[in-house]
Protein backbone atom coordinates (compact mmCIF):
# COMPACT_ATOMS: atom_id res chain seq x y z
CA UNK A 1 0.00 0.00 0.00
CA UNK A 2 3.10 2.38 0.95
CA UNK A 3 3.01 5.54 3.21
CA UNK A 4 0.04 7.20 3.93
CA UNK A 5 -0.15 10.33 5.18
CA UNK A 6 -2.20 12.95 7.45
CA UNK A 7 -2.33 16.19 8.99
CA UNK A 8 -3.20 18.63 11.82
CA UNK A 9 -6.49 20.47 11.18
CA UNK A 10 -5.82 23.61 13.91
CA UNK A 11 -3.86 25.41 15.59
CA UNK A 12 -4.40 27.50 19.54
CA UNK A 13 -6.07 30.06 17.65
CA UNK A 14 -8.34 28.24 15.35
CA UNK A 15 -11.78 28.06 16.11
CA UNK A 16 -13.97 25.09 14.93
CA UNK A 17 -15.14 26.26 11.79
CA UNK A 18 -11.45 26.85 10.69
CA UNK A 19 -10.36 23.97 11.31
CA UNK A 20 -13.42 22.06 9.68
CA UNK A 21 -12.70 24.19 6.94
CA UNK A 22 -9.28 22.48 7.16
CA UNK A 23 -10.09 19.27 7.09
CA UNK A 24 -12.35 19.13 4.17
CA UNK A 25 -8.94 21.38 2.29
CA UNK A 26 -7.11 18.06 3.52
CA UNK A 27 -9.65 15.56 2.05
CA UNK A 28 -9.30 17.18 -1.19
CA UNK A 29 -5.59 17.15 -0.83
CA UNK A 30 -5.53 13.59 -0.97
CA UNK A 31 -4.47 13.24 2.67
CA UNK A 32 -5.46 10.02 4.18
CA UNK A 33 -6.58 11.16 7.98
CA UNK A 34 -6.44 14.61 10.27
CA UNK A 35 -6.03 15.04 14.12
CA UNK A 36 -6.77 17.64 15.95
CA UNK A 37 -4.88 18.17 19.77
CA UNK A 38 -6.45 17.26 23.22
CA UNK A 39 -5.13 20.27 25.87
CA UNK A 40 -8.09 21.56 27.38
CA UNK A 41 -8.11 25.68 27.60
CA UNK A 42 -5.02 25.46 25.02
CA UNK A 43 -7.18 24.04 22.13
CA UNK A 44 -10.89 23.50 21.59
CA UNK A 45 -12.31 20.39 22.53
CA UNK A 46 -11.27 17.73 20.38
CA UNK A 47 -14.71 15.59 20.81
CA UNK A 48 -16.63 18.50 19.38
CA UNK A 49 -14.11 19.66 16.16
CA UNK A 50 -13.75 15.90 14.99
CA UNK A 51 -17.85 15.79 15.08
CA UNK A 52 -17.89 18.70 13.24
CA UNK A 53 -15.26 17.37 10.72
CA UNK A 54 -16.90 13.86 10.47
CA UNK A 55 -20.19 15.91 9.33
CA UNK A 56 -18.78 17.85 6.99
CA UNK A 57 -16.32 14.81 5.36
CA UNK A 58 -16.86 11.89 3.44
CA UNK A 59 -13.58 10.06 3.32
CA UNK A 60 -10.27 11.02 5.59
CA UNK A 61 -9.76 9.10 8.81
CA UNK A 62 -10.16 11.34 11.93
CA UNK A 63 -9.04 11.13 15.96
CA UNK A 64 -7.24 13.27 18.76
CA UNK A 65 -3.47 13.27 18.26
CA UNK A 66 -3.39 12.87 21.12
CA UNK A 67 -5.44 12.72 24.11
CA UNK A 68 -4.51 11.15 27.77
CA UNK A 69 -6.37 8.24 30.40
CA UNK A 70 -5.89 10.99 33.10
CA UNK A 71 -7.96 13.84 31.72
CA UNK A 72 -10.30 11.46 29.83
CA UNK A 73 -11.67 8.32 31.62
CA UNK A 74 -11.34 5.57 29.30
CA UNK A 75 -15.11 4.66 29.26
CA UNK A 76 -16.03 8.40 28.52
CA UNK A 77 -12.99 8.62 25.90
CA UNK A 78 -14.51 5.14 23.90
CA UNK A 79 -18.33 6.79 24.22
CA UNK A 80 -17.27 10.18 22.66
CA UNK A 81 -15.13 7.86 19.96
CA UNK A 82 -17.93 5.37 19.38
CA UNK A 83 -19.67 8.51 18.80
CA UNK A 84 -17.67 9.93 16.03
CA UNK A 85 -17.02 6.73 14.70
CA UNK A 86 -20.76 6.46 14.26
CA UNK A 87 -21.10 9.75 12.67
CA UNK A 88 -18.15 9.68 10.12
CA UNK A 89 -19.57 6.26 9.16
CA UNK A 90 -16.32 4.22 10.55
CA UNK A 91 -13.44 6.67 9.99
CA UNK A 92 -12.32 7.51 13.46
CA UNK A 93 -9.03 6.44 15.54
CA UNK A 94 -8.06 7.10 19.03
CA UNK A 95 -4.64 7.97 19.70
CA UNK A 96 -3.57 7.98 23.18
CA UNK A 97 -0.37 8.80 25.06
CA UNK A 98 0.72 9.05 29.14
CA UNK A 99 -0.25 12.77 28.49
CA UNK A 100 2.04 16.24 28.94
CA UNK A 101 0.43 19.71 28.28
CA UNK A 102 -2.96 18.55 29.06
CA UNK A 103 -1.72 16.88 32.34
CA UNK A 104 0.21 19.54 33.31
CA UNK A 105 -2.50 22.58 32.67
CA UNK A 106 -4.73 20.69 35.01
CA UNK A 107 -2.20 19.95 37.96
CA UNK A 108 -1.37 16.16 36.97
CA UNK A 109 1.45 13.83 37.03
CA UNK A 110 1.71 12.51 33.30
CA UNK A 111 0.54 8.73 33.45
CA UNK A 112 2.60 5.64 33.99
CA UNK A 113 3.11 3.18 31.54
CA UNK A 114 1.37 0.52 33.62
CA UNK A 115 -2.07 3.17 33.62
CA UNK A 116 -1.91 3.71 30.32
CA UNK A 117 -2.02 -0.30 29.28
CA UNK A 118 -4.45 -0.15 32.08
CA UNK A 119 -6.60 2.70 30.25
CA UNK A 120 -6.46 1.26 26.56
CA UNK A 121 -7.74 -2.14 27.94
CA UNK A 122 -10.27 -0.39 29.58
CA UNK A 123 -11.48 1.18 26.33
CA UNK A 124 -11.55 -2.20 24.38
CA UNK A 125 -13.75 -3.32 27.34
CA UNK A 126 -16.27 -0.93 26.34
CA UNK A 127 -16.37 -2.21 22.68
CA UNK A 128 -16.41 -6.19 23.73
CA UNK A 129 -20.06 -6.80 21.90
CA UNK A 130 -18.95 -4.22 19.21
CA UNK A 131 -18.60 -5.94 15.34
CA UNK A 132 -14.84 -6.53 14.49
CA UNK A 133 -11.97 -8.94 15.61
CA UNK A 134 -11.03 -8.97 18.99
CA UNK A 135 -7.32 -9.60 20.65
CA UNK A 136 -7.16 -12.84 23.12
CA UNK A 137 -7.39 -10.67 26.31
CA UNK A 138 -10.02 -10.94 28.52
CA UNK A 139 -12.83 -7.74 28.75
CA UNK A 140 -13.37 -6.18 32.05
CA UNK A 141 -16.68 -7.04 32.25
CA UNK A 142 -17.16 -4.64 35.17
CA UNK A 143 -17.17 -1.89 32.26
CA UNK A 144 -20.11 -1.41 30.95
CA UNK A 145 -20.30 -2.50 27.05
CA UNK A 146 -21.59 0.26 24.62
CA UNK A 147 -24.14 -1.97 22.96
CA UNK A 148 -24.51 0.78 20.09
CA UNK A 149 -20.99 1.01 18.86
CA UNK A 150 -20.82 0.35 14.92
CA UNK A 151 -16.94 -0.78 15.35
CA UNK A 152 -14.00 -0.48 18.31
CA UNK A 153 -12.03 2.21 16.51
CA UNK A 154 -8.42 1.66 16.60
CA UNK A 155 -5.57 2.32 19.12
CA UNK A 156 -3.29 4.34 18.50
CA UNK A 157 -0.41 4.28 20.94
CA UNK A 158 1.89 7.00 21.69
CA UNK A 159 5.29 6.39 23.03
CA UNK A 160 8.70 7.19 23.10
CA UNK A 161 10.46 5.35 25.42
CA UNK A 162 11.06 1.29 25.43
CA UNK A 163 8.04 0.57 28.25
CA UNK A 164 5.37 2.83 26.30
CA UNK A 165 6.68 1.05 22.65
CA UNK A 166 6.03 -2.54 24.84
CA UNK A 167 2.03 -1.05 25.74
CA UNK A 168 1.44 -0.02 21.94
CA UNK A 169 3.21 -3.52 20.84
CA UNK A 170 0.99 -5.61 23.35
CA UNK A 171 -2.32 -3.20 23.52
CA UNK A 172 -2.33 -1.14 20.64
CA UNK A 173 -3.40 -1.14 16.59
CA UNK A 174 -0.27 0.71 16.15
CA UNK A 175 2.42 2.84 17.40
CA UNK A 176 3.28 6.69 17.39
CA UNK A 177 6.55 8.22 17.80
CA UNK A 178 7.13 11.92 17.05
CA UNK A 179 9.72 12.97 14.65
CA UNK A 180 12.72 13.40 16.76
CA UNK A 181 11.63 11.40 20.12
CA UNK A 182 15.15 9.36 18.25
CA UNK A 183 18.12 9.93 16.03
CA UNK A 184 17.22 9.10 12.08
CA UNK A 185 19.39 6.17 11.95
CA UNK A 186 17.76 4.31 15.21
CA UNK A 187 14.38 4.91 13.51
CA UNK A 188 14.55 1.03 11.56
CA UNK A 189 16.07 -0.86 14.53
CA UNK A 190 13.16 0.87 16.88
CA UNK A 191 10.30 0.05 14.49
CA UNK A 192 11.66 -3.44 13.85
CA UNK A 193 11.83 -4.14 17.67
CA UNK A 194 8.23 -2.97 18.18
CA UNK A 195 6.71 -4.72 15.51
CA UNK A 196 8.24 -8.33 17.37
CA UNK A 197 6.99 -7.39 20.57
CA UNK A 198 3.36 -7.17 19.14
CA UNK A 199 4.08 -10.50 17.07
CA UNK A 200 4.95 -12.22 20.30
CA UNK A 201 1.71 -10.50 22.15
CA UNK A 202 -1.79 -11.18 22.12
CA UNK A 203 -2.92 -9.39 19.52
CA UNK A 204 -0.27 -10.94 17.45
CA UNK A 205 -3.11 -11.84 14.70
CA UNK A 206 -3.87 -8.50 14.17
CA UNK A 207 -2.33 -5.77 11.97
CA UNK A 208 0.09 -3.52 13.71
CA UNK A 209 1.20 0.00 12.11
CA UNK A 210 4.07 2.35 12.88
CA UNK A 211 2.80 6.03 12.54
CA UNK A 212 5.16 9.18 12.83
CA UNK A 213 4.11 12.57 13.89
CA UNK A 214 5.87 15.24 11.63
CA UNK A 215 5.73 19.33 11.90
CA UNK A 216 6.74 19.86 8.37
CA UNK A 217 7.70 23.48 6.33
CA UNK A 218 7.68 24.00 2.79
CA UNK A 219 11.63 25.63 3.04
CA UNK A 220 12.85 26.88 6.10
CA UNK A 221 10.95 26.85 9.29
CA UNK A 222 9.32 30.81 9.32
CA UNK A 223 9.77 31.98 12.93
CA UNK A 224 5.83 33.45 12.89
CA UNK A 225 4.13 30.29 11.81
CA UNK A 226 2.11 27.06 13.52
CA UNK A 227 5.29 25.07 13.04
CA UNK A 228 7.48 27.30 14.83
CA UNK A 229 4.97 26.76 17.95
CA UNK A 230 4.39 22.92 17.79
CA UNK A 231 8.65 22.61 17.44
CA UNK A 232 8.81 24.81 20.78
CA UNK A 233 6.00 22.53 22.50
CA UNK A 234 8.04 19.49 20.92
CA UNK A 235 11.30 20.99 23.07
CA UNK A 236 10.11 20.69 26.01
CA UNK A 237 9.68 17.01 26.40
CA UNK A 238 13.00 16.65 25.02
CA UNK A 239 15.05 14.92 26.90
CA UNK A 240 18.35 16.79 28.02
CA UNK A 241 20.82 13.91 27.62
CA UNK A 242 19.73 12.77 24.38
CA UNK A 243 21.07 16.41 23.03
CA UNK A 244 24.77 17.11 22.40
CA UNK A 245 26.81 18.04 25.09
CA UNK A 246 27.13 21.46 24.73
CA UNK A 247 23.26 22.17 24.92
CA UNK A 248 22.24 20.04 27.80
CA UNK A 249 22.47 23.11 30.39
CA UNK A 250 20.70 24.93 27.89
CA UNK A 251 17.96 22.36 27.51
CA UNK A 252 17.11 21.68 31.15
CA UNK A 253 17.06 26.02 31.19
CA UNK A 254 14.56 25.65 28.39
CA UNK A 255 12.73 23.07 30.32
CA UNK A 256 12.91 24.68 34.04
CA UNK A 257 11.31 28.00 32.56
CA UNK A 258 8.85 26.62 29.24
CA UNK A 259 4.86 28.12 30.19
CA UNK A 260 2.54 25.84 29.61
CA UNK A 261 0.00 28.59 29.34
CA UNK A 262 1.69 29.78 26.07
CA UNK A 263 2.25 25.66 25.09
CA UNK A 264 2.48 25.63 21.24
CA UNK A 265 1.36 29.36 21.05
CA UNK A 266 2.89 31.77 18.72
CA UNK A 267 0.31 34.49 19.04
CA UNK A 268 2.02 34.69 22.36
CA UNK A 269 5.33 33.79 21.49
CA UNK A 270 7.26 33.79 25.05
CA UNK A 271 8.55 29.86 24.88
CA UNK A 272 9.81 30.44 21.68
CA UNK A 273 11.53 33.64 22.52
CA UNK A 274 13.19 31.86 25.31
CA UNK A 275 14.25 28.74 22.85
CA UNK A 276 15.42 31.26 20.59
CA UNK A 277 17.16 33.41 23.94
CA UNK A 278 19.18 29.56 24.82
CA UNK A 279 20.39 29.22 21.47
CA UNK A 280 17.98 26.39 20.68
CA UNK A 281 16.42 27.44 18.08
CA UNK A 282 18.31 26.12 15.07
CA UNK A 283 19.11 22.26 16.55
CA UNK A 284 15.06 22.12 17.96
CA UNK A 285 13.70 22.75 14.05
CA UNK A 286 16.40 20.66 12.41
CA UNK A 287 15.84 17.61 14.84
CA UNK A 288 11.69 18.09 15.48
CA UNK A 289 10.77 19.23 11.47
CA UNK A 290 10.44 18.32 8.11
CA UNK A 291 11.72 21.15 6.03
CA UNK A 292 13.66 22.28 3.00
CA UNK A 293 12.98 22.26 -0.92
CA UNK A 294 10.61 20.06 -2.56
CA UNK A 295 13.40 17.74 -3.18
CA UNK A 296 15.04 17.30 0.27
CA UNK A 297 11.05 16.42 1.27
CA UNK A 298 10.40 13.92 -0.91
CA UNK A 299 13.69 12.28 0.11
CA UNK A 300 12.68 12.23 3.97
CA UNK A 301 9.53 10.91 3.35
CA UNK A 302 11.52 8.21 1.57
CA UNK A 303 13.90 7.83 4.31
CA UNK A 304 11.27 7.17 7.07
CA UNK A 305 9.48 4.65 4.39
CA UNK A 306 12.09 2.81 4.31
CA UNK A 307 12.64 2.51 8.22
CA UNK A 308 9.29 1.36 8.47
CA UNK A 309 6.72 3.95 8.90
CA UNK A 310 3.54 3.05 7.54
CA UNK A 311 1.71 7.23 8.27
CA UNK A 312 2.86 10.73 8.61
CA UNK A 313 0.79 12.54 10.51
CA UNK A 314 2.66 15.67 8.91
CA UNK A 315 1.40 19.57 10.34
CA UNK A 316 2.64 23.19 10.42
CA UNK A 317 2.03 23.94 6.89
CA UNK A 318 -0.13 26.61 6.66
CA UNK A 319 -1.74 26.13 3.26
CA UNK A 320 -2.59 22.60 3.53
CA UNK A 321 -3.35 22.81 0.07
CA UNK A 322 0.21 22.55 -0.76
CA UNK A 323 0.36 19.13 0.46
CA UNK A 324 -0.92 18.01 -2.45
CA UNK A 325 0.87 18.64 -5.28
CA UNK A 326 4.30 17.12 -2.65
CA UNK A 327 2.18 13.97 -1.85
CA UNK A 328 0.88 13.11 -5.42
CA UNK A 329 4.91 13.59 -6.51
CA UNK A 330 6.24 11.04 -3.95
CA UNK A 331 3.13 8.51 -4.67
CA UNK A 332 4.40 8.50 -8.13
CA UNK A 333 7.96 8.22 -7.71
CA UNK A 334 7.01 4.86 -5.39
CA UNK A 335 4.83 3.61 -7.80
Amino acid sequence: MGLSFGCGVGGTTDDLRVCVAHAKAAEAAGLDSVGYGDTQVIYRDFVSVLTGVALETSRIDMGPTVTNPLTRSPVVLANAMATIDEVSGGRAYTAIGLGASATANAGMDRAKPSQLAQAVHTYRSAFRDAPGPKSKTAPDTSVISIKWARREPPVVVHASGPLGRRVAAEHGDALLVRLGDADWSELPDLFAQTRQMHAEGPRAELPFKIWVFAPMALGEVDPASALAGIISARAKTLKPETCPAELIDAVRAYHEEYDYKYHASVAEPRNLELMDRLGLTPYMNGRFSLSGAREKLLEQFASLERAGADRLLLSGVDDIGAFKPLIHAYRLGVQ
